[in-house]
């Protein structure tokens, strides 16, 4: 099971204050639950909706051993619609107007310039229509049609649905973290919204030594051979064996020479008998 956690780590600062006062699990030191006080502490503890109970000392060891991947900005939406009373979408120049400042605004205050995009509008053909008059509009440099920068996830994952956003995000982190760059990410499935997305490195130009991912999507890259492995020799094994039993089965071979010799034999026999003769060749 993999997971992304989304979270603003000085949220919690006010929760370390109670962590040496909790009490260690005694079942399973590596079970960060809170399973009680160990002695008061000198304020009162009062739970939130977000936080029941106090995080522990091994809550806090677990949670700072996270790695930072990236840093994710505020999310800037923006209307497509030109009259909210109709519900009549922005057209041509007009949109692209509107996709265009939203894309300055996502990135305004960003040192490094977006190095990729990745976009959804839930069809695996069209977004381009949309993506590159707003790029140009918003003066990017990226270009919409170079696979390496430009992303549409349905065409090249298919329809993930309402998770678009987040499979997005996902993947545009993983980028500018092993790039140490900037990614934008813009859901575009909503047709009265959109929404741009900017994700930028923790430490931007310097690339990191290690690779937490090892996801090798390209067979150029993959540290892997490329022999079938010996599950997909079985599978293919098996497909072979269930096509060979679905085909019909093939006629009997029959030998020319010896169909022409027990036509012979035939022959013989009906000349043998009283009063028989056999039709001469061309004569009936």
């Amino acid at each position: 099971m993999v997971a992304m956690i989304v979270a603003r780590p000085e949220r919690l600062d006010w929760l370390r204050a109670y962590a040496p006062y909790t009490k260690p699990n005694a079942r399973n030191d590596i079970d960060p639950a809170f399973t009680g006080w160990k002695r008061q502490p000198p304020k009162a503890f009062r739970p939130t909706p977000s936080f029941p109970e106090p995080i522990t000392e091994q809550g806090f060891k677990q949670w700072d051993r996270l790695r930072v991947l990236a840093q994710l900005h505020r999310p800037v939406e923006v209307s497509l619609i030109e009259d909210d009373q109709t519900g009549k979408p922005l057209k041509d120049q007009a949109r692209h107007a509107a996709l265009a400042s939203a894309w300055q605004r996502a990135t305004m205050g960003i040192i490094d310039a977006p190095a990729r995009v990745f976009y959804d509008t839930g069809s695996p053909t069209g977004g381009l229509a949309d993506l590159a008059p707003a790029l140009a509009a918003a003066q990017s440099t990226l270009d919409p049609l170079d696979s390496m920068q430009s992303y549409d996830l349905t065409q090249r994952l298919g329809d993930t649905g309402a998770s678009s956003p987040f499979v997005g995000i996902a993947l545009a982190t993983m980028g500018s973290y092993l790039n140490a760059d900037t990614s934008v990410v813009m859901p575009l499935r909503q047709r009265g919204k959109a929404t741009v997305i900017a994700i930028t490195s923790t430490t931007p130009g310097q690339k990191p030594e290690i690779d937490p991912f090892d996801v090798k999507l390209r067979p150029q890259h993959s540290k892997y051979s490329e022999a079938p492995s010996p599950e997909f020799k079985e599978q293919f094994a098996s497909l072979v064996r269930e096509s060979q039993r679905n085909q019909p089965a093939p006629e009997p071979y029959i030998d020319p020479v010896k169909v022409a010799y027990e036509q012979r034999l035939l022959d013989a026999f009906i000349a043998s008998a009283p009063g028989a003769e056999l039709p001469e060749d061309g004569k009936k």
